[in-house]
């Protein structure tokens, strides 16, 4: 399937298997060493993405996935992650490893298929709701 292209400065490329579940997202223009902190994934195309690992981005320290088909996210060691937002209308997501993020303050997670859930290390948890259960931690 030939890709599509938005932006001239930072350029934003998708590509993706037209009967295959391969897809990518290339982005040109982007400053090596750039810090990303905010990631932002809102889904409306099914199965467009069923595995992210953003164990590497150091800086990130917000993350919301809404209407996404992610079953398994790992944001370990994210030691500036502050907050993450899971919207998953469609109860996909299983397996979400925050493990070593020692920042985290608040997760928000609203799914009732979600089976492995590891916070080993998140010793700065306020907030943790799950399926609209709820926990403060004072």
């Amino acid at each position: 399937m030939a890709g599509s292209a938005l932006g001239t400065i930072l350029r934003v490329t998708t590509w993706g298997e037209s009967h295959g579940k391969g897809i990518g997202v290339v982005v040109d223009g982007c400053p090596a060493g750039l810090p990303l902190e905010e990631v932002d994934i809102h889904g409306n195309i099914n199965r467009c993405v069923d595995k992210l690992n953003l164990k590497g981005c150091t800086n990130l320290r917000t993350l919301t996935l809404f209407m996404t088909d992610v079953e398994k996210i790992n944001l370990s060691n994210l030691k500036k992650l502050t907050e993450l937002s899971i919207d998953d209308e469609r109860d996909k997501l299983k397996t979400l490893n925050v493990n070593g993020c020692t920042n985290l303050r608040t997760v928000t997670i609203l799914s009732s298929s979600i089976h492995n859930l590891k916070l080993k290390g998140a010793k700065k948890l306020e907030y943790l709701c799950l399926s609209g259960e709820c926990s403060f931690n004072s």
